[in-house]
């Protein structure tokens, strides 16, 4: 079983999460036009993930997802929390936050570590602490461990 197949599985049989049925995600187009709009492609991963599931929540916290509305103010949308949060000086250039947790983390694509296939690691941002930490290789690893994770 690939990797994919495993976070799928892991996906649906998790009661941590509450995504879209799987195949009823985002179009290519909406995710064309949110790279667009960000200025780079997203991770192959979490195109996956938003292609197949679309959004939803992992143990009641949004993930951000790519919304297929003209509204591009709609808010969990990706690239509109990316625009917030550097209008706010909240986020540096190098992060794309991707979901924060109701206990003072938020986690994020680091920009500026691509890998050679596309991804980029996903970190946690600990406001109590004030630090960053390297979280999961990738999308998928994110998922997998916050699923883990809530149990």
């Amino acid at each position: 079983m690939d990797e994919k197949e495993r976070i799928r599985q892991l996906i649906e049989s998790s009661d941590a999460t509450d995504f879209a049925p799987f195949g009823q995600g985002t179009s290519q187009a909406w995710i064309d036009r949110a790279e667009s709009r960000l200025g780079f492609k997203l991770p192959p991963s979490y195109v996956w993930w938003a292609k197949n599931f679309g959004g939803g929540e992992i143990d009641g916290e949004e993930v951000f997802s790519i919304y297929p509305t003209e509204d591009v103010e709609a808010s969990g949308d990706l690239a509109h929390m990316r625009d917030v949060k550097l209008k706010n000086k909240t986020a540096q250039p190098n992060q794309l936050f991707i979901t924060a947790t109701q206990v003072d983390e938020a986690f994020f694509f680091k920009l500026d570590e691509p890998g050679v296939d596309g991804e980029f690691p996903v970190y946690v941002w600990d406001s109590i602490n004030g630090e960053e930490r390297k979280y999961a290789d990738d999308f998928l690893g994110f998922l997998e461990r916050r699923i883990t994770e809530a149990g």
